[in-house]
């Protein structure tokens, strides 16, 4: 639901730290709300029938955790290449 607008303003390289902070703080808060309304009965729910099989909200779901984690490790490698650059 972002403006071209508002999505430049985070891409941009002069995104101070708060500011990205705060995205960060509101899309955890908006993620959580969403989340927590899931029932066990909207898991099988269809959300792409683009593949076969058709996706259901449970495999997107854990699709979106996967990338969240490879995401996660990614940062933690690079800053570890920060941390341990020139010893």
């Amino acid at each position: 639901g972002h403006t071209a607008e508002q999505v430049a303003t985070v891409a941009a390289a002069t995104a101070s730290a708060e500011l990205l902070a705060e995205y960060h703080e509101a899309t955890y808060a908006h993620t959580v709300k969403l989340v927590s309304e899931v029932t066990d009965a909207d898991l099988t729910r269809i959300v792409d029938t683009r593949w076969t099989p058709p996706v259901t909200l449970g495999v997107r779901l854990m699709s979106v955790l996967d990338d969240d984690m490879q995401h996660a490790g990614q940062a933690a490698y690079v800053r570890g290449l920060v941390r341990h650059a020139g010893t």
